[in-house]
């Protein structure tokens, strides 16, 4: 069996694939398959495939594929997280892995606990004087401890611990020599220009003002031209002052450098203490997380020992060893530490055969869906352990370039992006769309869109608002319900004010894996009722204001009479057999979906030790976020999310929020044998720095800050290529133009691929083309009064004599256009010249515009509309039992009038949305010249 490391594009059908290889070695007769995913979603599913894989084999004996079953069903499918967490528990008994729900509560009592100790600490008033140091408070310090990257970062930190002192004592120093600097510079400010004593002499009063000026920017003086031309810094005071610069400077880098090491030190300090409350309350509770699993096997060989023999005795343990398929979905989220683990056994698998024959290795996944460096996932550590396999040809590469999620037009668009977001391999990975055979069946609209979102002064207050009104009027193009369309967001911040929004505008709204229980009236009222039902009697406050509601008596019934029927039968405190008693007692009032819901969590909380109904109640509270409602196939509600959260999944209609920051992460300074991380000013002033120091820094900052920009561009792609149908990106618009990287390149792709910043198709199922029917031309109604101008609708300030000549063009194609009635009848030239009647016959024999322009129907050339409040005039409108389609040509360059297109758009559709309003309307703009 060949080993294989596949590269799938999005929508390429990866678990199909991966179902198949997997089959492939069932066949094949492999009694040891090892199949590894990272969600326990994606190891049902791929279960479920295998299964329906076999059974679909019609043309196979029924004891043959019994046969097949059962072989699958000894298959290891397991998510990588149970997989580690087996070779941890080899060794004996161990804690439980902690679900999502018990590290939310474990995490908030570690919290807890650890901030007692801090206070206890004899380190307290160190830790509080390095904080004062640095500006900031022990709160903000210790914070990113709860994430895992941080304390694998404090764990390489721990040897220059001893120095913080030292740091601390130096950074005074420091701070007092700028100080000296400082006066000594201002003695000479009466001898000086005014321009040197108020753009040199006057920031050095301190280190932050001094870096955040363009002075910082240089290493001498004598090259800040623009000082002065007839400076001699030759002469004593201009020299004198120069040298203070440079040596002002000087001591500015060290407390740069200084102040970056205290900083991570310090939380290194609080990393012991951190962890020790983290294992304290692990061990009380039983449970460990997924990180202390990776850790410990990792620990159990030393860095530096090549073959990790006592890892490797844990495979034996288990019979792992004898392993000889091994599959990998999702190769690109593997981390070092991951890799670290499994290359032992990779390394055995590939060594020889195993009991029934050949062994393979099976890995599947996308360079360009990596997108959680943060957490570890390492491109470069993955090719470098299997370099070697693959450089022999042991390992063979092999792509799946058809995307069979999207329509054409988004695969094209993805393409374009691809060419702008991407350097190196990446650039060339693009996409194809499938054979016809195997196309998804589409129908209806397809596009892409891009909506540029305006600030007000400085405040993103109104793209909220924006976006909400663009989401409704697409809803009404698409004719979609909500629950089809996804907002997708880069964080959880944005995520809540796009909810918040949608809600005020009484919009419901979903994560991607369902609605929080307690966002929920239904979740939130079996919440109150079990709180007045068993809750302790807080002095019958509550219980007197509900009991004497009428709608609650009308749902819930007389409560005092449920409560003291409870306190006879049920001993206190109330345990599972009363809240499931109290949960039952609202079948046929409240849905089946959320009280089994609350019966599955009460029935956990119960069974593992939970005493009380109180304490259940607030463990509901406190897992809220991640106790989820699933949604209907066409919900009423709309999905808003992280991109993070949407990995792996697809909708129909797709509207990515692009809110782009650069922000800097802590990288590994190698003489310093630390992490360190500075600001944009401080890395801006170092770069103008000459020592080996700012040298080392600045070549460790570009390369980090290449890997986050990767990264980023990652994230972007997987936003986008959630989309099967129609894909919208709101993106905030820059007076000055001055775009991070992903942003400038999605503008740079729209440019290419979409210039007026959308473009847009028709889909029919199947692909196949409808039954030709009868297009009936209606001629164009003589002008009335009032009617306005042919060119009204483009501003007059807009003409000049440079456009006169693409005016006149215009409106000799625009003449042309109106004889047309059928692709296959093509008028004669009339006063069109060679080069414009080419350019119109490829015009009409485009797909995009074929599929668009010829559509049944009555078809009106030339055509006023107008309504009470508005008129104007289409170039072409098509009239059919449930659309109404409006055509307008454009001819020339687009670009500059996108906002005043935008604008006829919303007028022209709320036109014909007054006058047809059972009709779905559509408005297209046909680019003549692309």
């Amino acid at each position: 069996m060949e080993s294989i490391l596949l590269k799938s594009s999005a929508g390429a059908g990866k678990t199909t694939r991966l179902t198949k290889e997997v089959f492939k070695r069932i066949v094949a007769g492999g009694k040891y398959i090892a199949a590894l995913t990272f969600t326990r979603a994606a190891t049902t599913e791929m279960r479920s495939r295998i299964m329906k894989e076999i059974a679909g084999k019609k043309e196979l004996p029924v004891l043959e594929r019994l046969r097949l079953i059962m072989e699958a069903g000894r298959v290891g499918y397991s998510t990588i997280d149970a997989f580690f967490y087996r070779l941890f528990a080899a060794a004996g008994f161990v804690p439980k892995l902690a679900d999502e729900k018990a590290q939310m509560e474990l995490s908030r009592e570690i919290e807890s606990l650890f901030r007692d100790q801090v206070r206890q600490s004899s380190m307290v008033n160190k830790i509080i004087v390095a904080a004062k140091i640095l500006r900031t408070d022990i709160d903000t310090l210790w914070k990113p401890l709860a994430d895992e990257p941080t304390v694998e970062r404090c764990l390489m930190n721990l040897a220059g611990l001893d120095n913080i002192d030292e740091l601390m004592k130096e950074n005074a120093v420091l701070r007092n020599t700028l100080a000296s600097l400082g006066e000594r510079a201002k003695a000479l400010a009466d001898q000086v220009k005014p321009n040197v004593r108020n753009r040199v002499i006057n920031y050095f009063d301190d280190y932050d003002n001094f870096i955040s000026k363009t002075v910082a920017t240089h290493c001498d003086l004598e090259n800040y031209t623009s000082l002065g031309k007839n400076i001699d810094w030759n002469e004593k005071s201009y020299k004198e002052l120069n040298r203070i610069f440079k040596e002002y400077r000087q001591i500015s880098e060290s407390l740069a450098i200084n102040k970056a090491l205290l900083r991570e030190l310090a939380v290194t300090s609080l990393c012991g203490l951190y962890l020790e409350a983290a294992n304290k309350v692990k061990m009380e509770k039983g449970l460990i997380f997924f990180q202390d699993v990776r850790r410990s096997l990792l620990a159990l060989d030393s860095e530096t020992a090549e073959e990790r023999p006592k890892l490797m005795s844990q495979y034996f343990s288990l019979g792992l060893d004898r392993t000889e398929h091994l599959l990998i979905d999702e190769f690109q989220d593997t981390s070092k530490g991951d890799i670290q683990i499994l290359l032992p056994l990779i390394d055995e698998i590939l060594s020889g055969h195993g009991e029934s024959g050949g062994r393979s290795f099976f890995a599947v996944g996308d360079w360009k869906q990596m997108i959680y460096a943060w957490r570890g996932a390492d491109r470069e550590a993955l090719e470098e352990a299997i370099g070697g396999y693959v450089q022999n040809k042991i390992i063979t590469q092999d792509s799946l370039a058809c995307n069979y999620r999207s329509t054409p037009l988004l695969i094209s668009f993805f393409n374009e992006l691809v060419g702008h977001l991407y350097e190196g391999k990446e650039k060339a990975e693009t996409q194809k769309a499938p054979p016809p055979e195997e196309r998804k069946d589409f129908d209806g609209v397809t596009e892409v869109n891009l909506a540029e979102l305006e600030k007000d002064g400085i405040s993103e207050a109104p793209f909220y608002p924006a976006m909400v009104e663009y989401l409704k009027e697409k809803k009404s193009q698409y004719g979609c319900a909500w629950g089809d369309m996804a907002v997708l967001a880069l964080t959880n911040n944005h995520v809540q004010k796009i909810e918040a929004e949608l809600l005020k505008n009484g919009i419901g709204v979903a994560a991607v894996k369902g609605r929080q229980l307690l966002s929920t009236q239904e979740g939130v009222g079996v919440m109150l009722f079990l709180a007045a039902l068993l809750g302790k009697d807080d002095g019958r406050k509550f219980l007197h204001a509900a009991a004497n509601s009428s709608l609650w008596k009308e749902v819930f019934g007389d409560i005092e009479n449920i409560r003291a029927e409870f306190a006879r039968k049920y001993p206190q405190p109330f345990g599972l057999l009363a809240v499931s008693h109290a949960i039952e007692l609202l079948r046929g009032k409240i849905s089946p979906t959320i009280l089994d819901i609350w019966q599955d969590e009460a029935q956990t909380f119960f069974t593992e030790g939970g005493v009380g109904v109180d304490e259940f109640m607030l463990r509901m509270f406190n897992v809220r976020f991640s106790v989820k409602v699933p949604e209907a196939e066409k919900s009423a509600n709309i999905k808003v999310d992280t991109i993070h959260g949407t990995k792996g999944l697809q909708f129909n209609h797709v509207f990515v929020f692009w809110n782009e920051e650069e922000r800097g992460a802590p990288f590994y300074l190698e003489s310093k044998k630390c992490h360190v991380q500075f600001s944009r000013l401080e890395i801006k002033f170092l770069e103008a720095s000459n020592s080996e120091m700012a040298e080392e820094i600045i070549n460790r900052h570009r390369t980090n800050l290449t890997r986050l920009r990767r990264e980023k561009a990652n994230v972007f792609y997987v936003a986008a290529t959630r989309a099967a149908k129609t894909l919208t990106v709101f993106l905030p618009k820059k007076k000055d133009d001055n775009y991070k990287p992903v942003h400038q390149a999605v503008l740079d792709t729209f440019t290419r691929f979409a210039p007026v910043g959308t473009k847009k198709e028709i889909c029919s199922s199947s692909g196949r083309k409808k039954e030709k029917e009868d297009i009936k031309m209606i001629d164009a109604p003589a002008g009335q009064s009032g009617e306005p101008e042919k060119y009204g609708e483009i501003d007059s300030t807009m003409f000049s004599s440079n456009i006169k000549t693409g005016i006149l063009r215009g409106e000799r194609l625009h003449r042309w256009l109106a004889k047309v009635a059928d692709a296959s009848a093509i008028p004669a030239p009339g006063e069109l010249s060679k080069k414009e009647y080419e350019a119109a016959v490829r015009f009409i024999k485009r797909d995009d515009v074929v599929s668009v322009m010829f559509r049944p129907g009555k078809v009106y050339v030339e055509q006023q509309i107008s309504d009470k409040e508005s008129s104007g005039i289409v170039d072409r409108m098509i009239l059919s039992d449930d659309l109404v389609t409006i055509i307008d040509y454009k001819s020339g360059s687009l670009r500059g009038l996108r906002q005043k297109y935008d604008e006829q758009l919303r007028r022209y559709t709320r036109i014909m949305k007054n006058l047809y309003p059972h009709s779905r309307v559509e408005y297209h703009i046909l680019q003549i010249d692309k």
